[in-house]
Formats: structure tokens, C-alpha cells, sequence
């Protein structure tokens, strides 16, 4: 975190010392709860075999009749299964927990650190419903705990990404709207039960979900820091990563594309709803938090933009030129299926990558990254001129306008060194000065 962030989320004294000892505590309960989930879902409650709909095997976490059907005709074992889906929960689970005592240990006196902390926490321990209902049916007096619990971690979702990533409530309307999403969760979980109800709740989840992000994109834009910004980066990239790996599995499902093989579509289920998620989340979030300064995410995202559009390009040549070449070749020479087809559109791939990726990062700077791209073509139209300047007077003078045109510093100041002892003069604009002296270059 940056210095200024740090001074406005740090605690002193006894302030401190009671957010500490409410952490502990907090961290606590949430890890005895969770290991007594886990332990009654992996003996019992996973091991169950699911009558009802799939929807609700699915958020139950348990395999349904057809399922265990299909795996005992491809000669799978119902135990490997379980396994699987075990080793998923519990890498998913300790990755969470590992990244928010990681996070509190690192910040233990930074209070929006240990807001994101608890968050973490508890998506390990006690978020997954599917996993605390095996608590609840064990021991029916916990339920209203169980509740509690599951209703905190929303909370912190929505204070965490609300406040993320100085603890600041900015833009301004957000310093009354957050309060009332925060009691938003709780007044729902009160509605009687009913469709009405449900898409009146559904209504207002999209409402509030929408308005964090409305306001981190404003935050961003008006109020954040170069520092702050970068740590919105790399948070947002995680969100961002947990949506679309959503999304794809979910489009996968709906296509049936794992139909035929009930073991491809039982580690797709746990890989894309259970692992993925989680693993997006808590690592981008961890790293924003604690060591964003290690990695450029500009970079990350530029090349992923990148990468991703010429892999979707590439695909699209290859698969439209095979089919395109197939059908030719029937046409003309009454083969189907030629081999050629394939041949030729994969040098065609061969020949079109280097180009078409150069292609894509010009257009993808010149979109997305507009202050680097311009930037560089200044720097590379600096060094090729610069070759023939032989003037002192223009090449400091060139010399200040790359610098000004590339940093765009509030104040450009160069020294030189000479034989005589000669006053500083200013040259330029107000924003920009040569001074004869030290050979020393100052930029603010």
C-alpha cells in the first residue's frame, strides 16, 4: 500500500487493540465453524446421494443417482469421485484462508487490510452453503449462527469492495449508499418465502452489485492514486477472471459439451464453480493487497488482450479456412475431407501469426493503452533523430519535450557541466527549464 493510504487505514493504541482482538476472535469462530462443516460434509453428508433436481444437487455439492450410474458404467468408482471433489473444496478452502491470514499477518495494524483479510476468511470457512448445511442438519441449534455467519461474509463483500483500496467511501454518494446496502442483506433474508419476493431480491442484488462497481470505476477514474489504481487493477482483474470463468462453465453446461463423459463433466463442475473462482479471487485480491508492486498488471492485461484475440483470430482462420478449402476441393475434385485443406490452413496460421499479432498489439495500444503507445512512438522518433543532431541548444531542447511529451512531469529541470562558471538559465515553457551547472537531471 502506498504511504498516504497507509496513514488513513492505520490504527494506533487502543483503537488497535480492540479491532485485533475482534479479528481473533472473529477468525476463530469462523475456522472451528468451518472445519466442523467440512468434517461432517467429507464423513457424511458428501457420501449422500442426491434425489432431488440437479440445481439442487449442484448446490448441495452431492452426486445424483444418474451421475453415480454413469460413473459405474465407465468403471469409474464412486470414492475416486468423491475424492476428487474433496481435494477441490479443501484447495480451494486453505487457499482462501492461507491468502487472508497472509494478508493480516503482513498488515496487522491496517484496518482495510484486515477488512479484505476477513473477507478471505471467510470464503474458505463458512461461505460455501453446500458445505455448512451439513453443520446445520447435524446440529439445528447452530443454524442461526450458521446464518449469521453466511450473512457476515456478504457484508464484508460489500464493505471491502465498496471501500477498496484506501478505506475511502468515495465518490461522496457512496458514504450513505453503503450503509444501506449493508442492511440491504439482512431485511432480505426477513421477506417471506415466494417467487415475488425472490425476484424482488434478485432485483436489488443486481442494483447493489451494480452501483460498487459504478462507483469503483469512479473512484478509479477521479479519485485514486497511480499507486491506487494499480491495486484496482489487479483486484478487478480477479472479479473479472471469477465472472468469465463463471460464464464460460455455465455456457458449457447449458451446450451439454460434457454430456458424454460424466468424469469430464464431474472435474469441469468442480475445476469451474468450485477451484477457479476462489483461486482468481484470492490470489489477484493478495496480490493487490501485498506485493502489487512486484508485477506490472498493465502488462498481464495488455498481453492477455493480446494473446487472447490473436488465439480467437488464429482459430478462426484456421477452422473458416478448412472448411472453406473443403468445400472446394468436393466441389472441384469430388474429395471430401482432403488432408490438404488442413495442410494449407496451417501454414496460412504459420504465415499469418507474426503479422497478425504485431496487428493486433498496434491496435490494442492505440485502443487500450493510448499514453504508452504514444510514448513509445516518441521515444523511437527521439532516438532516430537524435543521431543526426550535432546543435546542443535543439538536442536539450528535444531532449526536454521527449521527456515532457513521455513522463509528463509537472517540472522538467537539466544541468550541464561546462569549462566556465556560468548562471543557470531557463529555457522552455513554465513547465520546463535548462540550466547550465552540475550535469544533474531532475524531474518532478
Amino acid at each position: 500500500m502506498s504511504a498516504l493510504q497507509e496513514s488513513t487505514t492505520r490504527l494506533h493504541g487502543r483503537t488497535l487493540t480492540v479491532v485485533r482482538v475482534t479479528f481473533i476472535l472473529l477468525v476463530g469462530l469462523m475456522i472451528l465453524v468451518g472445519l466442523a462443516s467440512f468434517g461432517l460434509f467429507f464423513t457424511r453428508d458428501g457420501r449422500i446421494i442426491c434425489t432431488d433436481s440437479d440445481v439442487a444437487c449442484q448446490v448441495m455439492l452431492q452426486y445424483s443417482r444418474l451421475q453415480v450410474d454413469d460413473f459405474a458404467r465407465h468403471g469409474i468408482a464412486f470414492e475416486t469421485m468423491l475424492a476428487l471433489r474433496y481435494a477441490a473444496l479443501i484447495l480451494s478452502g486453505v487457499i482462501s484462508l492461507a491468502i487472508g491470514l497472509l494478508i493480516a499477518v503482513s498488515r496487522p495494524d491496517d484496518w482495510m487490510a484486515m477488512l479484505v483479510a476477513l473477507l478471505l476468511i471467510s470464503n474458505g470457512t463458512v461461505s460455501n452453503t453446500g458445505v455448512t448445511s451439513a453443520l446445520v442438519r447435524a446440529a439445528p441449534a447452530l443454524s442461526g449462527l450458521v446464518k449469521l455467519l453466511a450473512l457476515f461474509n456478504l457484508i464484508l463483500f460489500v464493505l471491502a469492495v465498496g471501500l477498496f483500496p484506501n478505506g475511502k467511501a468515495d465518490p461522496p454518494w457512496m458514504r450513505w449508499l453503503l450503509p444501506v446496502w449493508c442492511l440491504f442483506f439482512p431485511i432480505i433474508t426477513l421477506l417471506p418465502a415466494g417467487s415475488r419476493f425472490l425476484w424482488i431480491g434478485l432485483v436489488m442484488v443486481v442494483v447493489v452489485f451494480s452501483t460498487l462497481l459504478a462507483a469503483q470505476v469512479i473512484r478509479y477514474r477521479r479519485y485514486s492514486t497511480l499507486l491506487e489504481r494499480q491495486q484496482t487493477k489487479w483486484a478487478v482483474t480477479g472479479i473479472a477472471l471469477l465472472l468469465i470463468d463463471e460464464m464460460v462453465f455455465a455456457l458449457l453446461f447449458s451446450l451439454n459439451a460434457f454430456s458424454g463423459n460424466p468424469t469430464l463433466r464431474a472435474i469441469a463442475g468442480m475445476l469451474g464453480f468450485t477451484l477457479l473462482p476462489w483461486l482468481f479471487l484470492s490470489v489477484f485480491i493478495g496480490i493487490a493487497v501485498l506485493r502489487y508492486r512486484l508485477w506490472d498488471i498493465d502488462i498481464i492485461i495488455r498481453r492477455t488482450l493480446v494473446y487472447g484475440a490473436l488465439t480467437a483470430a488464429l482459430a478462426l482462420v484456421f477452422f473458416g479456412g478448412v472448411i472453406l478449402l473443403q468445400r472446394l476441393m468436393s466441389t472441384f475434385t469430388g474429395v471430401e475431407d482432403s488432408p490438404i485443406a488442413i495442410v494449407i490452413s496451417t501454414l496460412a496460421i504459420a504465415v499469418l501469426v507474426t503479422p497478425l499479432r504485431r496487428r493486433i498489439q498496434r491496435d490494442i495500444d492505440r485502443r487500450f493503452f493510448r499514453k504508452k503507445y504514444d510514448a513509445q512512438k516518441t521515444l523511437e522518433s527521439f532516438a532516430a533523430s537524435v543521431r543526426d543532431e550535432v546543435e546542443l541548444e535543439d538536442l536539450t531542447q528535444r531532449l526536454l519535450t521527449v521527456v515532457q511529451e513521455t513522463m509528463q512531469p509537472s517540472l522538467v529541470s537539466l544541468w550541464l557541466k561546462t569549462t566556465d562558471d556560468q548562471r543557470p538559465k531557463t529555457m522552455g515553457g513554465s513547465n520546463r527549464q535548462s540550466a547550465v551547472g552540475s550535469p544533474t537531471a531532475g524531474v518532478e
